[in-house]
């Protein structure tokens, strides 16, 4: 694997395969602190390509100054010890200085996709995810960019960005990979005590619960079964203890916002409606 830092560094590698018809070009976008999921992003990205880039970057533009940008877990030497064994051909590591990130092109996310779930409670976030992913594609120029579906509002806003773009790139989702308790795997997990992760392998269990129960009712679906199941899992999330900041339905998805202690975790789940 080629540990790219610099952008000669970037164009120097990447030339070859830009030059190359027959080769494919798959990039996987990660702000560090790798787990399982984000490998099951690699393999799916090595189905599809013949090339495989990651980058590790984590983006201050889609943080909030109250919001834990200088404590992200950052485990560079372990990252690329899982990568390695994935065989992916690049990791782009980038040497960016702060002049250089406020002199990116900033790129605004879709208002109507932004304005509900994180964006509602992280004003700006999406923007900041814009700008850096959009800064990311023009370096690399992908085929594909395989985005995991734990962060199901990011995957929607990308997919809208791309197409106002009329970019040829495509992305690729990929599903969300969860720890044998169920919850669902996350760079902020590291965060969480023992007792914490047992109390946030709630979140998932109560989405499974409410999910069947939604699935089975013999009643045709409506808002107001869907707002009654909503109610339930905020009751229940609330009366373990979680500080919940949403509970909502789009996208025929549940989404989830809660805080254990001080970390803050997402989740959804999928209902066939």
């Amino acid at each position: 694997m080629q540990i790219i830092r610099t952008l000669d560094e970037l164009n120097e590698n990447l030339k070859s395969v830009w030059e190359n018809d027959n080769e494919l070009l798959a990039y996987v976008p990660t702000m560090g602190a790798l787990h399982s999921g984000h490998i099951s992003l690699v393999k799916k990205a090595q189905e599809i390509a013949q090339k495989t880039i990651v980058s590790i970057f984590v983006n201050p533009l889609q943080f909030s100054p109250s919001e834990d940008f200088s404590n992200y877990p950052r485990t560079y030497e372990e990252d690329i010890v899982k990568l390695l064994a994935t065989g992916a051909d690049f990791l782009y590591y980038p040497d960016f200085d702060q002049a250089y990130i406020e002199s990116i092109q900033k790129v605004k996310a879709s208002e109507e996709l932004s304005a509900c779930l994180c964006g509602a409670s992280r004003p700006g976030h999406f923007d900041g995810v814009c700008t850096i992913v959009n800064h990311f594609f023009e370096l690399i120029k992908p085929d594909f960019a395989v985005f995991g579906e734990k962060d199901y509002q990011q995957l929607k806003i990308l997919e809208d960005m791309l197409l106002r773009q009329q970019s040829i790139i495509e992305l690729v989702p990929g599903k969300i990979f969860r720890e044998e308790s169920g919850l669902a795997m996350s760079s902020r997990n590291n965060y969480l005590s023992d007792e914490e992760k047992l109390l946030a392998a709630n979140i998932y269990r109560l989405l499974s619960e409410e999910k069947k129960s939604f699935e089975d009712s013999s009643l045709e679906s409506n808002s107001e079964m869907i707002d009654g199941t909503l109610m339930n899992i905020r009751k229940k999330l609330m009366q373990l203890g979680f500080d919940v900041d949403y509970v909502d339905f789009k996208w025929s998805r549940i989404f989830v916002a809660v805080k254990v202690g001080s970390t803050r975790l997402i989740d959804n789940i999928e209902i066939n409606v």
